[in-house]
């Protein structure tokens, strides 16, 4: 085939096939048609609401949560058991050690350096111990998370909002913590019967989980002491 025969046939089916499209398009509009000819339209919303908060409270204090708790702390604390034992050692011997010796001065020294390790071995099991707190929330936050999701998709909600529930008095007692409970209440009116939150605690078994009334600040111990010479 001739190069000039090639180009009119090629030619002729391109016409043919725009022809055959502009069959198609309704006339007028053609942009707007494929603009808007998607049938996609956005369903109304519907809206439910979940205290998730209140139910990660529950999930850390259940007995599984509480035992790997439990479990770290104890590992921690062998960890600082034998340099805690080193220096009760020391203190009972100094106690019978006149202060201006050799021996309670040499003790002394060595009862600072001691405690110095103590102290800083302290700071970093209260790290370790902060860390795997954390990763626990952050697990039981997903799994409510995730809890939430699918229940919201059985019951035909298109969003759910993580707001908490309850009484609205603010329990801090400085201006930080008291902006902070404002914002964890992002729902100012709701409809009770779209609030997922007692479906999700019987739906997880955590409807008999007491959460913590309070946090407690954990104690701390005090430094020890070399002395009480003579």
């Amino acid at each position: 085939m001739k190069t000039n025969e090639r180009v009119l046939v090629y030619g002729g089916l391109a016409v043919a096939l725009l022809l055959g499209l502009a069959g198609r398009l309704p006339e007028g509009g053609e942009s707007r048609a494929l603009a808007t000819g998607s049938g996609l339209a956005a369903d109304a919303p519907r809206i439910a609401t979940v205290d998730v908060l209140s139910l990660v409270e529950r999930m850390i204090s259940t007995d599984q949560y509480k035992s790997q708790r439990e479990s770290f702390e104890m590992e921690e604390a062998k960890k600082l058991q034998p340099i805690a034992e080193e220096l009760k050692k020391m203190q009972e011997e100094a106690k019978d050690l006149k202060e201006e010796s050799e021996r309670f001065k040499s003790l002394n020294k060595s009862f600072l350096e001691k405690n110095a390790s103590f102290q800083q071995l302290r700071t970093d099991a209260a790290t370790q111990l902060e860390a795997f707190n954390t990763r626990q929330v952050g697990e039981a936050y997903r799994l409510i998370l995730d809890a939430a999701a699918q229940m919201a998709d059985g019951l035909g909600y298109t969003h759910v909002i993580a707001s908490k529930s309850g009484s609205v008095a603010l329990a801090s007692k400085n201006i930080p913590g008291a902006v902070q409970e404002m914002l964890a209440r992002p729902v100012i009116k709701g409809v009770a019967a779209d609030d997922l939150t007692e479906r999700l605690m019987k739906s997880l078994k955590l409807e008999s989980v007491t959460p913590p009334s309070a946090v407690v600040e954990p104690e701390k111990s005090q430094t020890p002491q070399v002395g009480g010479g003579k």
